[in-house]
């Protein structure tokens, strides 16, 4: 199904990695064993040490650690404002702990 999601279709574009793991977690005990899911989920990485990502705070920012317990929840390092200029003193987030903060693009 998580293969299926991110490869281009006929009738719809690909989804991005996060959109599938999403949609994979919603669906867990219901269309999938919960616990298959959290373990694939280990194994796949959604947010590779180095991919950009957009905040849904507006922030700009590069991922910088990645926990497999946590796989939608990395450290990002915060690079850009919402404004889209560049920060003079970068800063990191960890997605764990600031549970209002999800990233909303990532390439």
């Amino acid at each position: 199904m998580f293969d299926a999601l991110t490869s281009p279709r006929d009738h719809r574009k690909q989804h991005s990695p996060h959109e599938a793991a999403e949609y994979l977690c919603a669906a867990g005990n219901t269309l999938f064993d919960y616990e298959l899911i959290k373990t694939f989920l280990k194994y796949v990485a959604i947010y590779p040490l180095g991919t950009n990502v957009v905040l849904n705070t507006g922030y700009r920012g590069v991922v910088s650690n990645i926990f497999p317990e946590y796989p939608l929840r990395p450290v990002v390092r915060i690079l850009q404002n919402p404004n889209g200029e560049v920060l003079k003193s970068p800063f990191e987030i960890d997605l764990r702990k600031e549970v209002n903060v999800t990233i909303v693009e990532a390439f």
